[in-house]
């Protein structure tokens, strides 16, 4: 008499459909990018989920001292981001398909430290990140980087100091690199920023908000770009300089003009690049009506 097949106990066990399980992992990959390795070991068909959302937001400082291998570091509580030295990234060039960070990179924060050979290293790293959307350079570039990110047409948000990049002339905002810009930061001293920097500004056609790290006065430097009609958001970004007195009441008849406390970079950054909610979101949060607010506070 043959005996019954009964079947192990895990197959009696309920499973979700596919794609609402592999909505759940991507939405907690998402909400904190430091589970992301843990969810990988967990079967292969997780590895190629939540894989690609490990890669989404890169973190570069490049210099020569940083360990060897990807690690991630913490931005907030439970929140991180992989910050990959560039010899690991290297290794991960050599292993992955060409299109793969291609397909997967949309936001890239480049960190200060850079060296003499810096410029290699962004052409490797943006040319294998080339349809990012969100690019933000700390430190001050030279005019070499253009034709690199002239390359990058998908490039949406760029956070950069403009006038390193074209030293000793002014900066030219009907350049190639503005051409598809939506949202600059400009990370330059307003006092060398140019006189006429609504009309300047004008020379980009995408571009719909704008915002200043304020060092000075803040009504001197909304005079200079309110005759951009453009425009629909400007910000001014004040880092607690003793210049800036976010306490006193500013008369700015302007709808569009935002000041704000903002003190970490790259927390925003992240924060933007996770879920929107960086001082973009915060300066059209209120029908964009004047305000005065404290970034994270």
């Amino acid at each position: 008499m043959a005996l019954p097949i009964v079947p192990h106990t895990s197959c009696l066990l309920p499973r979700a459909p596919l794609e609402l399980e592999r909505r759940i992992f991507e939405i907690a990959a998402t909400q904190n990018g430091g589970d992301i390795p843990r969810f990988m070991r967990t079967a292969w068909r997780v590895r190629e989920w939540t894989e690609p959302l490990l890669y989404r937001i890169l973190f570069f400082r490049l210099t020569p001292t940083v360990p060897f291998g990807p690690v991630v570091v913490p931005i907030e509580d439970r929140h991180w981001v992989p910050y990959i030295p560039f010899p690991a990234f290297l290794t991960l060039l050599s292993v992955k398909p060409t299109s793969f960070f291609e397909r997967h990179v949309r936001h890239i924060f480049i960190d200060a430290g850079i060296e003499a050979y810096s410029l290699v290293l962004y052409i490797v790293i943006l040319t294998a990140c080339s349809h990012i959307t969100d690019l933000y350079i700390l430190h001050p570039p030279t005019p070499d980087y253009i034709p690199i990110i002239c390359r990058l047409h998908s490039l949406r948000r760029l956070a950069i100091q403009a006038i390193s990049l074209f030293a000793p002339n002014q900066v030219n905002f009907g350049s190639a690199l503005f051409r598809n810009i939506t949202h600059l930061q400009l990370l330059d001293f307003d006092e060398y920023l140019p006189q006429h920097l609504g009309e300047r500004l004008a020379l980009a056609p995408c571009l719909t908000h704008v915002s200043f790290s304020v060092f000075f006065n803040v009504p001197a430097l909304h005079t200079r770009v309110r005759t951009n009609t453009q425009l629909q958001c400007i910000v001014f970004l004040d880092a607690g300089w003793p210049s800036v007195d976010l306490a006193a009441p500013l008369d700015i008849p302007d709808d569009r003009v935002v000041v704000i406390r903002h003190t970490n970079f790259f927390t925003e950054f992240f924060r933007g690049s996770r879920n929107g909610d960086d001082y973009w979101g915060l300066a059209e949060a209120g029908s964009r009506w004047f305000s005065i607010c404290n970034l994270y506070a």
